[in-house]
């Protein structure tokens, strides 16, 4: 196993990137929120939901979105050559979560489908 030591500036590369997710996610997430009540984006309870009313589907589009720009940030100050990687594993995970929302996947399809991109690109 490799160890990996990260210095002051990485530490502050890394509290920045993650700063700038926070930012983008909290102001996109009242925004998604209107666009999932006006198009009736909403999961509705059911026997296998823990909701009592229903629920916006989009919310974890605006941490995708805060997660992509934050990488993108990231690869500006210190260009890294695995991001191509870390954002197709983020992007299927963020399109399988979203087909789970509008589809109801099966938890075993979801850890396959997950699983199987990311023992393919690790």
């Amino acid at each position: 196993m490799q160890n990996y030591v990260i210095s002051f500036h990485g530490a502050l590369l890394c509290l920045g990137c993650m700063g700038v997710a926070l930012l983008v996610a909290l102001f996109l997430n009242p925004h998604l929120l209107k666009l999932a009540y006006s198009k009736r984006m909403l999961d509705h309870p059911n026997a296998r939901k823990l909701q009592k009313s229903p629920v916006p589907v989009i919310g974890g589009m605006s941490v995708y979105i805060a997660s992509v720009v934050a990488l993108l940030a990231a690869n500006l100050f210190a260009p890294v050559n695995d991001i191509f990687i870390a954002m197709s594993c983020i992007t299927i995970m963020f399109y399988v979560g979203l087909l789970d929302d509008m589809l109801g996947i099966s938890f075993k399809s979801k850890f396959f489908f997950n699983g199987f991109y990311l023992r393919v690109n690790f």
